[in-house]
């Protein structure tokens, strides 16, 4: 087990700033949920300062990566979303699943097929390609 510790930042209001502190090998033992674009919207539609009517925009997309910045008008709270933290240059849900197609064994193209049919977001082939040279092969 390392005993690196990886920080990833949201900002949850005005100046305000909270620091989350994981760890990578946590990462693929937490739940992890495949949510329609409909339920996000129902869920960023809310500011979680007051409950109000809530204004967002995606920021990022990046595999099966987003990042959203809500605002609220009625009480001028902001912040930022992510579906998930960074480690290193890559994002974790994309280092996990690009993990989990290599492990499994199945053809990536099929692997990625399979998921562009029923619109799951993920990594094409070139950054399943780099995650896998970079983060799931041994590395000197």
């Amino acid at each position: 087990m390392s005993d690196d510790i990886y920080i990833t930042r949201g900002f949850l209001s005005h100046d305000f700033i909270i620091f989350t502190l994981f760890r990578p090998e946590d990462l693929h033992k937490e739940k992890k949920f495949i949510v329609s674009v409909s339920a996000l919207d129902k869920l960023l539609k809310v500011c979680s300062a007051c409950g109000g009517t809530a204004d967002y925009e995606q920021l990022q997309e990046e595999g099966a990566y987003a990042r959203f910045v809500i605002r609220c008008p009625h009480c001028l709270h902001h912040r930022t979303w992510e579906t998930t933290p960074k480690i290193g240059h890559a994002y974790a849900i994309n280092v996990i699943m690009c993990g989990a197609m290599l492990f499994v064994g199945a053809p990536t193209t099929k692997v990625l097929s399979v998921f562009e049919r029923v619109s799951i977001q993920m990594p094409c082939y070139d950054t399943y390609m780099q995650i896998q040279a970079d983060y799931l092969f041994g590395v000197s």
